[in-house]
């Protein structure tokens, strides 16, 4: 993934999570984390044995993120 591809991502990250007030969160794998949030948004954390990391965010105010510049 390009560095510009990379901040973009981040960005989208950083607007949708924003203000949220954390829930709960639960560790399911060594390598695995669920963050919930009060609106029903949730965050999934997985970072694999290689270093790299992969966010997944479900729900809440994901259909509201910022367009692709």
């Amino acid at each position: 993934m390009s560095k510009a591809s990379l901040n973009i991502k981040a960005k989208k990250a950083t607007h949708v999570l924003r203000g949220k007030i954390i829930l709960t969160m639960r560790r399911y794998r060594a390598s695995e984390v669920l963050i919930e949030f009060t609106d029903g948004t949730r965050l999934y954390v997985h970072g694999p044995r290689d270093s790299s990391l992969e966010l997944s965010v479900r729900g809440g105010a994901v259909a509201s993120l910022p367009s692709e510049q």
